[in-house]
C-alpha cells in the first residue's frame, strides 16, 4: 500500500544552499580545530582538578569531542546545516559499516508503506507475524534531523540480545517520518499513527506484542501518540483504507523523552556542559515543529561573527514562549497556531495533568519504562513526568544512569568511550542499559506467551484436547521484577527502580 496519501501539513522548505554550505565550513572548521582543542586543554590538562567534566563525569577526553561538536552544531546550525552530518542516507550507511553489522547486513530491510517509510532490523527467514515482541521505534533529532543512524548499532545489538541470547523472536521497526521545518505538526504524529496501522492492520501483529519506543523528540511523539490513542485528536488521522485504529500497545519505552518543549528547570542549565544539547538553541527546533515564525533577529540565521566560535548566537525568545506554562490545555483539534500550540498535550505532553487521561494512555502494571540520564538537561523534566505517571497509577519502570547524559543508552553503544564515567557501579559496563532494556522486553514476551497459553488452553478445553503451545524456553533468563532491577546507592550510579516512588 505505497500509494496511500496522508493529509500532512507542509511547512517551510529547508534547502541546503551554497551559502549555507560555506557558512557551515566557516563555523565548523574553526570549532573543530581551534575551539575544541582549547576546550580539551583547559578541562583535561590545565584545569583538570577543578573541571566538572573530569571530576564529576569522568568522561575520557576523546569521548568529549563528539559531544562538543554535536552541541555546537545544534546551537549554531540551521536544520539544513545539521543534516550535513545527520544525513538520512549517509548516516545510516556509515552506521552499517561498523563491526556490529559484520555478517548481519541481511538483518536489515527498508519498506515504504501507508504513505510513510521505515526500516526493519530482524533475523532473516523470520516472519513478523510470528514475532513475540516488535519494537516500534521513533527516532529523535529535535524534529528537524534524523539521528536514527546513531541508533542503528543499538537496534542491531538489541535484536541480537533478544533473539540469540534470550531466545525471544524479536524485531525493530524504525519509522522514517518527515522532518520539520519541511513538514510541521501534526504531520509527524500522523505518520506515527500510519506506521502503527501498518504493523497491526497490514502485518496482523497483535498490539500486545508491540512496544512503542521513542528517544528525545521521538519520545515526545510516542507520548503524544499514546495520548491520542486514549483521546483521539481529529486532526491526527489517517485514511479509512488503512483500517480501524488499533488499541493501546502492549508496552512503552521512553528514552530521554522531550516531554517539556520549553523548560527553565535547574538541570536545563546546570547540565549543559555535560550534554549533547542545550536548552536555548532547542527553541529553534520547537518553532520549526510548530510551524511558528522565527523572531526577527539573528538567533536562527547563519552568523559570520567570529565571536560565535565560542559563544552561541543570542538565545531563543523563551520569554514569549514561557507564558504557556500552567495555561489550560487547549481543546483537541482547536489548539490554535504558532506558540499557542504549546498548550496542547498532543505537542507538549507535560501539559497533560489529567490523571485519568494519563492512566488510560500509558500501559500500566510495569509495562511502561522511562530511561534518562542523571546529567542530561532534560533530567528534571523527565523525572517530573515519570512521577506524574506514577501518581496516575501507571507505575512506570524507571531507569536512570546518574552520570549519563541525553540518550545515553543509544550513544553508549555507538560513540567510543562515552559510556565511561567515574561510576564504579553496574552501569560502568557498556552493555548495562541494553541488559535493563532486555529484561523489560523479555517481560513483554512472557506476557505474550502467558496469554497464548491461556488462549490455547481455553480452546483445547472446548474441544477436549491437550494444550501445548510448544513455546521454547528462555534458558538462563528470568521475568523482569518491576520493583527491583538492581540495587545500590545513587553514589554507586545505579538504577532508579521503585515504580511506587512518589
Amino acid at each position: 500500500m505505497t500509494d496511500v496519501k496522508l493529509a500532512l501539513s507542509p511547512g517551510r522548505a529547508a534547502p541546503l544552499t551554497p551559502y549555507l554550505i560555506l557558512n557551515f565550513v566557516f563555523i565548523f572548521v574553526p570549532r573543530l580545530f581551534v575551539a575544541i582543542p582549547i576546550h580539551l586543554i583547559w578541562h583535561y590538562l590545565l584545569n583538570r582538578r577543578n573541571s566538572p567534566l573530569v571530576q564529576v563525569i569522568g568522561r575520557p577526553w576523546y569521548a568529549d569531542i563528539p559531544v562538543q561538536l554535536v552541541r555546537y552544531l545544534f546551537a549554531r546550525g540551521t536544520a539544513a546545516q545539521m543534516r550535513i552530518l545527520f544525513d538520512r542516507t549517509r548516516s545510516y550507511k556509515l552506521a552499517h559499516m561498523k563491526p556490529e553489522f559484520k555478517g548481519k547486513k541481511e538483518w536489515l530491510s527498508y519498506v515504504k508503506v501507508n504513505g510513510t517509510a521505515g526500516r526493519w532490523t530482524a533475523p532473516p527467514g523470520t516472519k513478523r507475524y510470528d514475532d513475540e515482541v516488535v519494537l516500534y521505534y521513533v527516532h529523535g533529532g529535535g524534529f528537524v534531523m534524523d539521528t536514527g543512524g546513531d541508533a542503528q548499532v543499538w537496534a542491531i545489538q538489541l535484536a541480537k540480545e533478544m533473539n540469540i541470547k534470550r531466545n525471544v523472536q524479536f524485531s525493530v521497526f524504525s519509522l522514517d517520518y518527515r522532518l520539520a521545518p519541511d513538514y510541521k505538526y501534526p504531520s509527524q504524529l500522523i505518520e506515527t499513527l500510519a506506521g502503527y496501522h501498518y504493523l497491526v492492520n497490514t502485518l496482523k501483529i497483535s498490539e500486545d506484542k508491540i512496544c512503542v519506543c521513542g528517544d528525545s523528540a521521538g519520545g515526545n511523539l510516542i507520548a503524544a501518540f499514546l495520548l491520542h490513542l486514549a483521546r483521539p485528536n481529529p486532526i491526527i488521522s489517517v485514511p479509512e483504507s488503512l483500517g480501524p485504529t488499533p488499541r493501546q500497545p502492549g508496552s512503552t519505552l521512553l528514552i530521554s523523552p522531550w516531554v517539556k518543549l520549553v523548560t527553565t528547570s535547574v538541570s536545563s542549565k546546570a547540565h549543559e556542559l555535560f550534554d549533547y544539547i542545550e536548552t536555548d538553541s532547542s527553541a529553534g527546533a520547537v518553532l520549526d515543529y510548530l510551524g511558528a515564525p522565527h523572531p526577527e533577529n539573528k538567533t536562527f540565521n547563519p552568523s559570520w561573527n567570529p565571536y560565535h566560535f565560542f559563544v552561541p548566537p543570542s538565545p531563543a525568545p523563551h520569554a514569549s514562549m514561557l507564558p504557556v506554562k500552567g495555561a489550560k490545555a487547549s481543546v483537541a483539534g482547536a489548539e490554535g497556531t504558532g506558540i499557542e500550540l504549546l498548550r496542547s498535550p498532543y505537542i507538549n505532553p507535560s501539559m497533560c495533568d489529567e490523571v485519568e487521561w494519563l492512566k488510560d494512555a500509558f500501559p500500566g502494571e510495569g509495562r511502561t519504562m522511562v530511561m534518562w540520564g542523571g546529567k542530561e538537561i532534560f533530567c528534571d523534566d523527565v523525572v517530573e513526568f515519570a512521577e506524574k505517571l506514577a501518581s496516575a497509577g501507571v507505575n512506570p519502570v524507571k531507569v536512570c544512569k546518574p552520570l549519563g547524559v541525553h540518550d545515553w543508552i543509544l550513544f553508549d553503544l555507538s560513540v567510543p568511550g562515552v559510556y565511561i564515567t567515574k561510576s564504579k557501579g553496574p552501569d560502568s559496563k557498556r552493555s548495562w542499559g541494553l541488559e535493563q532494556l532486555g529484561d523489560f522486553l523479555q517481560d513483554t514476551a512472557m506476557r505474550v506467551r502467558k496469554a497464548s497459553r491461556a488462549e490455547k488452553a481455553s480452546t483445547s478445553s472446548e474441544v477436549g484436547t491437550d494444550a501445548d503451545d510448544g513455546t521454547p524456553s528462555v534458558e538462563g533468563s528470568t521475568v523482569l521484577d518491576q520493583s527491583v532491577l538492581s540495587a545500590g546507592s545513587v553514589g554507586d550510579s545505579v538504577v532508579i527502580v521503585d515504580p511506587n516512588e512518589a
